[in-house]
C-alpha cells in the first residue's frame, strides 16, 4: 500500500463508539469479518459458526480521521457487516466534508429497518441517494452541498508528501 498509494493512511484498529477493546470475528472467509455485537443473529449463524474472536483495539470513526488530518474524503465505503450504522454516527460530520459515502445494505443480510435507519441518518447529515448509480447491495449517497474547490489541500499534502 505504501508504494502503490503513498498518501494512504492504514489505521489498524476497528471503530466503535468510544475507545477500547471490541470482539472481532475471523473466519476462513474474511470478507465476512467484522465486529460480533454488530452482526445480526444468521448472518453470524451462516458465516462465523466456527470463527475465531479476537479482541481489537477500536475508537470512533472521527478520532480515526482526526488523526490521519485528512482535509475531506471524495469516497467513504463501509460495508462492515452489520456495524454500518456504529461506523457513521462516530463520524463527525461537520469535522471533515465527505462527498460520496456508499453503504452496504445487502437484504440478504440486514434486515429493513437498518437499511431505513441508515438512510435517515445520512439523509439528516445531508446526503441524498444518488439515482444515477446502482450498486448491487450496496447505496450511494451524495453530499450535494459538497464543493472540493472550497477546501485547503495544500497544508495537508506538504505533510504527507515525504
Amino acid at each position: 500500500m505504501k508504494v502503490n498509494r503513498p498518501l494512504a493512511v492504514n489505521v489498524g484498529r476497528a471503530v466503535c463508539d468510544r475507545p477500547g477493546t471490541i470482539t472481532y470475528l475471523v473466519g476462513d472467509n474474511v470478507a465476512t469479518a467484522g465486529l460480533e455485537s454488530y452482526m445480526d443473529e444468521g448472518f453470524k449463524e451462516k458465516w462465523h459458526s466456527s470463527s475465531s474472536k479476537v479482541d481489537v483495539c477500536c475508537n470512533p470513526m472521527s478520532e480515526i480521521l482526526q488523526a490521519t488530518e485528512v482535509p475531506y474524503i471524495n469516497l467513504l465505503s463501509v460495508d462492515v457487516e452489520g456495524a454500518e450504522e456504529l461506523i457513521l454516527r462516530t463520524v463527525h460530520w461537520g469535522n471533515i466534508p465527505v462527498e460520496v459515502v456508499i453503504v452496504e445494505t445487502d437484504s440478504r443480510f440486514m434486515k429493513a429497518d437498518k437499511v431505513l435507519k441508515l438512510s435517515t441518518y445520512l439523509r439528516s447529515k445531508g446526503f441524498d441517494v444518488e439515482k444515477s448509480m446502482n450498486i448491487e447491495h450496496s447505496t450511494v449517497f451524495r453530499n450535494a452541498s459538497f464543493v472540493v474547490d472550497e477546501i485547503d489541500v495544500h497544508d495537508w499534502s506538504k505533510k504527507a508528501i515525504p
